[in-house]
């Protein structure tokens, strides 16, 4: 029975009637289309990259450690 189908089913899916409920942890996650950021090229040559520096100096002069 299962020989036939494309992929092989959890066994809680084998032993499911069809159109009974589907448990959250296996459904399929929904693949999700997340277009690349661009941002404009004069606005990053105009800005320097400094506030992350700045941030990072603010934080290792707090003492702060660890993730944040």
């Amino acid at each position: 029975m299962h020989g036939d189908l494309p992929t092989p089913l959890p066994p809680a899916a084998a032993e499911r009637l069809p159109g009974q409920h589907i448990p959250e942890t296996e459904r399929p996650r929904a693949r999700v289309h997340r277009p690349e950021r661009h941002e404009p090229q004069e606005a990053a040559d105009e800005q320097p990259r400094d506030g992350l520096r700045d941030v990072g100096r603010l934080v290792r002069e707090a003492g702060v450690r660890g993730r944040l």
